[in-house]
């Protein structure tokens, strides 16, 4: 198998996982249960399918970026949250996040920018097939994803904690 197919495969499956397991991804190991963990989860994809999409641009020997009319919309909000990040009272906020909100930083700006662009670029090929195949898959994966989270919810609210944390480190909402 080529390097340029080996690179779409992970670009394809890494953009399956990112659907699939971002809403499902939370561990004990933090007191945060929920934001922080699925912000580790959408960075290391972010680098996965941005290195993969970078390979496959090298092996190709031409840049795979696919025009939008938001191109110059995202530039700009992209250039006013890097300036707003460098003269920010409190740049390590500006960059990561602050705790419990950690997908309004810089990085995680420039994740789903990244991801956006990769996406177009990547999907764009067999637009048909592509767009056929990657929605059922996504409509598949949301399906069983949307019937395993209420499920969850529920054996919270009854204080039923079955899955991986601890009940002390759970607060729950009514």
């Amino acid at each position: 198998m080529s390097m340029v197919k080996i690179c779409n495969r992970v670009i394809e499956y890494s953009f399956y996982a990112l659907f699939l397991l971002v809403p499902l991804a939370f561990t004990s190991a933090t007191s945060e249960l929920f934001e922080l963990n699925k912000m580790w989860l959408v960075w290391a994809l972010t680098i996965i399918i941005t290195s993969s999409w970078l390979i496959k641009m090298v092996f190709q020997r031409r840049i795979l970026l696919c025009r939008t009319p938001l191109d110059i919309p995202i530039v700009l909000f992209l250039f006013f949250q890097i300036i707003s990040t460098i003269f920010s009272l409190d740049p390590h906020v500006s960059l990561w996040g602050y705790y419990s909100r950690f997908n309004g930083g810089l990085l995680s700006i420039i994740s789903y920018i990244l991801l956006y662009y990769a996406f177009l670029s990547n999907f764009q090929t067999n637009a048909v097939a592509m767009v056929k195949k990657s929605l059922f898959s996504i409509l598949l994966a949301g399906k069983k994803k949307n019937k395993a989270l209420p499920f969850y919810r529920n054996c919270q609210v009854s204080s039923i904690y079955c899955v991986f944390h601890k009940q002390s480190q759970i607060k729950l909402l009514y």
